[in-house]
């Protein structure tokens, strides 16, 4: 699965990721250590829905989130 996300940096020079689709946030020093940052958030966020019996159709709360399977 993918989804999107964005990136943009903060006046005091720290970095934000967000995944609108999943409406998960997270930040970091740089723009790498975001990005983990929330990968490792939306493994968790699903990973715990799964275990809670939670589609991801259920958890997208964007209506244009970019929800894809991979190929």
């Amino acid at each position: 699965m993918r989804f999107s996300i964005e990136i943009f940096k903060k006046d005091d020079g720290t970095y934000v990721a967000s995944c609108p689709g999943l409406d998960l946030v997270s930040y970091g020093s740089t723009v790498e250590k975001a990005v983990i940052r929330l990968n490792e958030i939306i493994n968790f966020y699903l990973s715990s829905a799964q275990e809670l019996g939670i589609t991801i159709e259920e958890l997208c709360f964007s209506e244009d989130s970019s929800l894809k399977k991979l190929n």
